[in-house]
């Protein structure tokens, strides 16, 4: 495990809830000297002419706290999978200005709550770097945000089976209805 402590927030599904349950354990270690941060937004939308994360916004409004832009490293525009939406922006994702941009957060603050984008299999690079491969070269536990409906059982075994056999440690489960 990495020196700095934090978790990594994956769904099952895109609309799981992650960043309903990322805000929430923001609220828990920002208490002791805790951060958010999510690396690949898209979905990103104009604000007071400057592009702003959704995910941010929502927990900086409800944890009453100003609006961060160093809480994001890719702002992108379209609404769809971050591969897809880097490339209609004509945005080049690297991974390498995540990892700085992780290593920076870590030297500020103790415990991290990261939230991906999607689920385990979301592409970042098409075809070359997946959400799974930001979970590993951040070298954190993941905390999986499941539903609690019909399908449910399926959607997180198989996540379970998949992060199990990549070497990813598992922290625990949060069911969202």
């Amino acid at each position: 495990m990495s020196l700095n402590k934090g978790y990594f927030i994956i769904g099952t599904d895109t609309g799981i809830g992650k960043t309903y349950v990322s805000t929430l354990l923001y609220q828990g270690v920002k208490k002791i000297n805790g951060g958010y941060y999510k690396p690949v937004q898209s979905g990103a939308f104009e604000m007071l002419g400057k592009l702003v994360s959704p995910d941010v916004e929502f927990l900086c409004e409800y944890n009453k706290i100003p609006y961060d832009v160093d809480m994001t490293t890719y702002l992108l525009r379209a609404e769809v999978s971050p591969h897809l939406a880097a490339e209609i922006d004509k945005t080049e994702v690297k991974p390498e200005k995540i990892k700085k941009h992780w290593e920076k957060l870590t030297k500020k603050y103790d415990t991290l709550i990261v939230e991906g984008a999607g689920g385990l299999f979301v592409p970042i690079i098409r075809g070359k770097y997946y959400m799974y491969d930001l979970v590993k070269m951040l070298d954190i536990p993941v905390i999986v945000v499941t539903g609690n409906r019909v399908g449910s059982i399926n959607h997180t075994m198989l996540t379970v089976n998949a992060l199990q056999n990549m070497g990813i440690k598992i922290q625990g489960f949060i069911f969202n209805s």
